[in-house]
């Protein structure tokens, strides 16, 4: 009985097995009673010709990518993966219900005397004609393949397909980014010239890490970078202003204003901005000739001082695993270390009394208050040419911290500075000092 079973769980096994094999392998499955007239293999395709009204659009796979070219007036741009892929799925099965006629004499009564739309790839042929008094989703398609002629009833979601014009055919994003394959992203522009390196690749559940590497060198915000990434993938031209410049001076690109450069696994791109227009700005990628129009929110993006870009955090630790504190502060320092889950002053002996101990606790919460509020500081400036210590408070900190191997301090002198091993200096908000306040004064002057 045990053979049995195992018997036919093999049996399930391999039929399943089989079933994939043969749908990978030989494409989806025709319906019951339909005529086979065409397979492909979208992988295999290549270029795929459209013509319409005696005009003509060619498909083409240029590398890794698909790019549409016109030929009046001539003209290659990018053309949208989604749209190409959707065709050649469409492609990959053609069948019918019935075939009307092997080697029809008389096209005229199908609408294919002179077909107005065809399709042409390897040594198939497709031409539409008439759609059927009959059923008004189908259409005649006369059906050239290997030498063999028939006409056939076939879906008219093909034809509408291969009728589609050029501009449905054209990527239309401002830049088409993979932003798992992004190594390196510069960008220059009025308020800004930077470059950025991918440091670490996502891990699931994770991010991205970036470095700045030009004018400083630092940790960059990771999420600001990836973000231009996205907005580049998900802008669209608002028009097309031009297929084939003449002259790129025309728009302002010969010299232009702002440029974000990208290199990627598959090698480098870059978008340019020109001339401000009247929806926006003029702008031209790398990938076509093309000069288009993008709004003035991608500039935006992009134009922005080098502080947005730059990782905000002053100091990162994670609370429960920082072992002793040292804090100065108004000229006394106290050291406090962490056991069973508390934090106790350093050298001051335990007081078992039940006011000692709620000070202990007042102690211990004041502590993890300020561990909190440290973690929690951001920066909203940065200065990078750092001059004497005494022009930041630094030659007398405000507030001096050693967590373990970590060290801060914090200078007040009109601003509020923040210094690490980091060799810039972080601007701190006003507020980061009241945040602070509260429990070093639960610490330090605990009758206050």
């Amino acid at each position: 009985m045990k053979s049995l079973r195992s018997t036919l769980i093999l049996l399930a096994i391999v039929t399943v097995f089989g079933a994939y094999i043969y749908f990978n392998e030989r494409g989806p499955i025709a319906e019951k009673d339909a005529v086979v007239l065409l397979r492909s293999d979208p992988q295999q395709v290549s270029q795929v010709v459209l013509s319409q009204n005696g005009s003509s659009l060619t498909l083409k796979k240029d590398g890794a990518l698909w790019k549409v070219q016109r030929d009046k007036p001539t003209v290659a741009v990018p053309a949208e993966e989604e749209a190409v892929q959707t065709f050649l799925k469409e492609l990959q099965l053609v069948q019918s219900p019935t075939v009307v006629a092997d080697d029809p004499k008389n096209s005229k009564e199908f609408g294919l005397e002179k077909p107005a739309v065809s399709l042409q790839f390897a040594d198939a042929k497709i031409e539409f004609g008439s759609a059927p008094s009959f059923d008004a989703t189908k259409v005649y398609a006369r059906l050239t393949n290997s030498g063999k002629t028939q006409v056939a009833l076939l879906p008219d979601t093909l034809k509408t397909s291969a009728s589609k014009p050029f501009a449905d055919w054209r990527d239309k994003a401002a830049l088409r980014v993979k932003i798992e394959d992004v190594q390196a992203v510069s960008m220059r522009a009025p308020a800004l010239a930077a470059n950025f390196e991918k440091t670490k690749s996502a891990e699931e559940g994770a991010a991205n890490e970036w470095s700045l590497t030009r004018p400083v060198e630092t940790k960059a915000e990771g999420s600001t970078v990836e973000s231009l990434l996205t907005q580049l993938t998900g802008t669209t031209a608002a028009k097309f202003l031009d297929d084939n410049p003449k002259s790129l001076k025309e728009w302002g690109l010969d010299k232009p204003q702002a440029q974000v450069d990208i290199v990627t696994q598959e090698g480098p791109l870059s978008l340019h901005f020109g001339k401000k227009t009247a929806g926006g700005y003029a702008a031209k990628n790398s990938l076509s000739p093309a000069v288009f129009e993008v709004p003035s929110s991608l500039f935006g993006l992009i134009n922005r001082p080098l502080r947005d870009w730059r990782d905000k955090k002053v100091v990162e630790f994670e609370t429960d695993k920082i072992k002793q504190i040292t804090v100065t502060f108004g000229g006394k320092t106290k050291t406090f270390e962490q056991k069973d889950e508390k934090w106790r002053e350093v050298g001051v002996k335990a007081d078992d009394s039940a006011k000692g101990k709620e000070a202990a606790d007042a102690a211990h919460r004041a502590l993890m208050d300020l561990l909190f509020a440290v973690q929690s500081l951001e920066a909203q400036d940065f200065v990078d040419k750092i001059e004497s210590p005494a022009k930041y408070g630094l030659d007398k900190p405000w507030l001096a911290l050693k967590m373990d191997d970590i060290t801060l301090q914090l200078g007040d002198k009109d601003k509020l500075y923040a210094q690490t091993i980091n060799p810039a200096l972080s601007v701190l908000s006003s507020s980061a000092k009241d945040s602070l306040q509260k429990p070093l004064d639960t610490l330090f002057n605990p009758g206050k």
